[in-house]
């Protein structure tokens, strides 16, 4: 019985994220992709099997030098795939501190879908390894191509800390809806998309930037 491929990511505007969050799609075998976001953030991938990406992670290194891997894996089923992400990132500030750290974690992802239209959950956690203090991540979201070159997503998040000096910020406190769309060609992309914040005290944002924090993302993908 032949088992089912994981989808090309190339024709439809890099599926393997939605607006941020990460979907169980890996990037096909012998492909790579780099990622800015916000111009500062900065990510390279590469798929070195059907089911298996291997990643970094850093940014443009202002005030502190960042850098981690990242490893992302996926088992495709008849209408969708299951995932998991897993990461490690070091930050070592430059000046006025000699602490570094170092923050692991990753998640589970559930997508429902092919890479043209998908509804995607999961599950993201992260912790710092010299205190235990992390932050846990459920979203959900989905992305649909609208026309050719132009799809559309949104997804909610709801981030939680937890740790000694972290209990008034649990899940539920505050919410983040992420929505926009993604202008892509067969090698490149770009997310001209706005981050909605959800919770007490927030709404004094909306005087100022009433449709939300507006943000950028560029990728190219050979």
């Amino acid at each position: 019985m032949a088992h089912p491929q994981p989808p090309s990511t190339t024709p439809s505007g890099d599926p393997t994220r939605v607006i941020l969050a990460p979907t169980a799609f890996t990037r096909p075998q012998g492909t790579s992709s780099f990622n800015a976001f916000e111009l500062g953030t900065l990510t390279f991938d590469h798929g070195i099997t059907p089911n298996i990406a291997l990643g970094l992670h850093t940014a443009i290194p202002v005030g502190a030098f960042v850098f981690g891997p990242t490893v992302r894996m996926s088992l495709p089923f008849q209408g969708g795939a299951v995932g998991l992400e897993v990461d490690a990132l070091l930050f070592a500030p430059f000046v006025g501190s000699t602490s570094t750290y170092f923050v692991a974690g990753g998640g589970p992802i559930l997508t429902f879908g092919n890479p043209d239209r998908y509804l995607n959950l999961g599950v993201l956690s992260y912790f710092v390894t010299s205190n235990g203090d992390g932050v846990i991540i459920p979203h959900a979201g989905f992305s649909v191509l609208a026309t050719r070159g132009v799809r559309i997503g949104a997804e909610v998040w709801i981030p939680g800390a937890y740790g000694r000096d972290v209990s008034s910020t649990g899940l539920g406190r505050i919410g983040v809806v992420l929505w926009g769309v993604r202008l892509f060609g067969q090698s490149f992309w770009g997310d001209i998309a706005l981050a909605d914040l959800i919770c007490d005290g927030c709404g004094g944002l909306y005087s100022v930037l009433p449709l939300g924090i507006p943000f950028l993302n560029l990728g190219v993908g050979w």
